[in-house]
């Protein structure tokens, strides 16, 4: 099965991030994801700038959410992605659900 099946499967959606992209639009995407679907979800990033929105993105969406007492934390890898036909080096953070 590969890696999207598997995703697929446990019904994580994935956002992908870039050094432009509005933190608090994608916090809010996360927040959405989350309480919607109640599924934990992951977020990549390639370069310092995309991986300082998504930091700020987890953060934002994890106030919105507390006051409904679900709180995010993340585990961070690194995965390998396919740009323009160059093998990049991603980080992937998988952003985990817990209810309080």
């Amino acid at each position: 099965m590969s890696e999207e099946e598997q995703r697929e499967e446990r019904k994580e959606k994935v956002l992908r991030v870039s050094g432009g992209t509005d933190c608090h639009r994608l916090g809010a995407s996360i927040a959405h994801v989350v309480a919607k679907d109640g599924h934990d979800c992951i977020i990549e990033s390639i370069g310092a700038g995309a991986g300082n929105q998504a930091e700020k993105a987890v953060i934002t969406a994890n106030g919105i959410l507390s006051r409904q007492g679900i709180y995010l934390s993340i585990i961070p890898s690194f995965v390998s992605r396919v740009v323009d036909g160059k093998e990049r080096n991603a980080i992937q953070r998988k952003v985990l659900v817990h209810r309080l």
